[in-house]
């Protein structure tokens, strides 16, 4: 976990039951929806131009595109959001759980109290994104881009980062010391004041080109 001082306390997402059980066909040519609830079925049309406030959606599939939606108050639970695009977009109080998010991007998109537990993001990207209080657990992020973030409050928890790439991303103080950062891909400005353990160090500096010789008499 993290080291951060007085790091706040992740916010939930904000949800007043009873949630109205709904078909995904509701959300069609739609531009706001609130405490709704989604299960078992496939959003096979495009989503565009809508805000989604105070909803939970379990084992639903989005199988066409999204552009330009909103995420505030909403639960996702062993959901397929691969491919989705959140470009730009705001994912505020948001919990993703065992949820498959390969190719998902979050280009320039605004992340606050937002927490990924169980997750496959495979090959998505968080290139200029601002996440505040996020945290990713047990999740696989192998080749994710992390490249020019802007964060505060990061926590990585039992993460995966092969090839996964971390650009001009500032990560002093962030803690990887309980993930696997095996292939992971750095530059030297990037890499100054992480979190490691001695283990992890040697991968680091053979990562950097750094030459360990002991001295012996």
């Amino acid at each position: 976990m993290t080291r951060q001082k007085e790091s706040p306390k992740m916010i939930e997402p904000q949800l007043e039951f009873p949630l109205k059980a709904t078909k995904v066909s509701h959300l069609d040519n739609q531009d706001y929806v609130e405490g709704l609830q989604f299960e078992n079925d496939t959003i096979d049309f495009p989503l565009a131009n809508l805000e989604i406030n105070g909803c939970t959606f379990s084992h639903v599939t989005f199988a066409s595109s999204m552009e330009r939606v909103d995420l505030l108050d909403v639960v996702f639970d062993h959901c397929d959001l691969s491919n989705l695009d959140f470009s730009n977009r705001s994912i505020h109080r948001v919990i993703f759980r065992d949820c498959k998010l390969v190719g998902t991007i979050f280009i320039e998109a605004s992340l606050e109290h937002v927490r990924f537990e169980n997750c496959t993001l495979t090959y998505s990207n968080f290139t200029s994104s601002f996440l505040r209080n996020v945290m990713f657990c047990n999740t696989n992020m192998d080749e994710v881009s992390f490249n020019e973030v802007t964060w505060k409050y990061l926590t990585f928890d039992h993460c995966t980062f092969a090839q996964t790439e971390f650009l001009h991303t500032s990560l002093k103080q962030l803690d990887f010391t309980s993930s696997d950062i095996s292939g992971i891909l750095l530059d030297p400005s990037s890499v100054r004041g992480m979190i490691v353990t001695s283990y992890q160090a040697i991968t680091l500096s053979r990562l950097l080109g750094i030459v360990i010789q002991d001295e012996f008499s």
